[in-house]
């Protein structure tokens, strides 16, 4: 692959990931979320960051068995929009109930899968701070 096709092959991918965040700001800030805005961004900020995530996931052994490289040059971009989308998801999550940091805890507590989905989040916050070409 020539080093313009992978210059477009980012620029597409970049485009692409930052779609869903794009529509959802202009939904908020258009109105189209006016009357509570919390939960579809939410949701969609999840689904999101979960896709993402998949995806990345799956970039390395579609690389080796394809013995491409391509997928390898996408891998740290599609990892951090998915580490993006999921600081999004919580920070909405949190402001819908006020920052009531005591209630938070306790809905973790009691609900297995927000347990699951903040260790996942918490997860990601190291691998996208040590994604910088230094650390590489």
């Amino acid at each position: 692959m020539t080093k313009l096709a992978r210059r477009a092959l980012k620029t597409a991918i970049f485009l692409a990931a930052a779609w869903p965040m794009a529509s959802l700001a202009h939904d908020v800030f258009w109105g189209a979320l006016a009357a509570d805005p919390y939960p579809p961004v939410i949701q969609s900020t999840g689904l999101w960051s979960l896709r993402l995530l998949l995806l990345g996931l799956t970039l390395s052994p579609l690389a080796r068995a394809a013995r491409w490289t391509w997928p390898l040059d996408i891998r740290r971009m599609v990892g951090l929009f998915a580490a993006l989308y999921a600081f999004v998801h919580l920070a909405v999550w949190c402001k819908d109930y006020g920052f009531d940091w005591g209630f938070l805890a306790s809905e973790v507590v009691l609900r297995a899968y927000l347990a699951v989905g903040l260790a996942g989040a918490l997860l990601l916050v190291p691998l996208a701070a040590t994604s910088t070409d230094g650390s590489v």
